[in-house]
């Protein structure tokens, strides 16, 4: 069952497949599983912050100063955004669509909208956030259309209220991991949002054109090492 990053990572942009090439497989590679570590720490963190769970919320030993540079621009996005924490239904919220499987940061949901939020610690917002961000949306808005159909067999008046269609939005927060500062973006544009779904679904025909070419070549081989022994 792949999942919405899977897809996406799936193919690699021709600018990192030349700083591959400039800098060397392992020290990217070296650099990349850095950045993972720490966007894993700073995930698990805010996670626990958001949950009140401040007294065992920040590692002990942490690699270097940019998790606790990606927390201070938390807290400082926090005072700007008081009202984001109530706004919060669900933390990592497991969305499946058919054989696919996504779990944005964070679901919000306020009196006349909706929207999902995704957590960055990458340099700068890259276009494939908003793929992913867009494809969070629309798995969690076919959710929403099941829990319209659902109330609608059952209280007609709740339906109604749900029909009201709360605006959606997108956005990713991106907190620096070199200057404690922070990035936030919203999109509330359905044209740019459905155009991003339809990007993904496009990152996800070759994601499995690619997963058909490998069994292929897996299968080839097996058939050539049973003829040879």
């Amino acid at each position: 069952m792949p999942s919405v990053t899977e897809v996406l990572d799936y193919a690699t942009e021709p600018e990192l497949m030349r700083w591959y090439r400039r800098e060397g497989f392992a020290k990217c590679d070296r650099i990349g599983n850095e950045a993972k570590v720490i966007g894993t720490i700073v995930d698990e963190t805010v996670q626990r912050i958001v949950q009140g769970k401040t007294g065992d919320g920040i590692p002990v030993k942490l690699p270097g100063p940019e998790v606790m540079n990606c927390l201070q621009a938390f807290s400082k996005f926090l005072t700007n955004h008081q009202g984001f924490i109530p706004s919060i239904k669900s933390l990592q919220a497991e969305l499946r669509h058919g054989d696919l499987v996504g779990h944005p940061d964070f679901l919000i949901e306020e009196p006349h909208r909706w929207g999902i939020v995704d957590l960055k610690t990458s340099k700068r917002i890259y276009s494939k956030h908003w793929t992913q961000v867009a494809q969070y949306a629309f798995m969690q808005e076919r959710l929403l259309r099941l829990a319209i159909q659902t109330v609608e067999a059952r209280d007609s008046l709740s339906q109604a209220k749900l029909k009201e269609c709360p605006q959606l939005f997108v956005a990713i927060l991106r907190l620096d991991k070199e200057s404690g500062q922070y990035e936030y973006v919203e999109v509330t544009d359905l044209a740019f949002i459905q155009s991003e779904v339809k990007m993904f679904d496009a990152y996800r025909m070759a994601y499995d054109h690619g997963t058909r070419v490998r069994e292929f070549f897996r299968q080839q081989h097996e058939e050539e090492v049973l003829g040879a022994s």
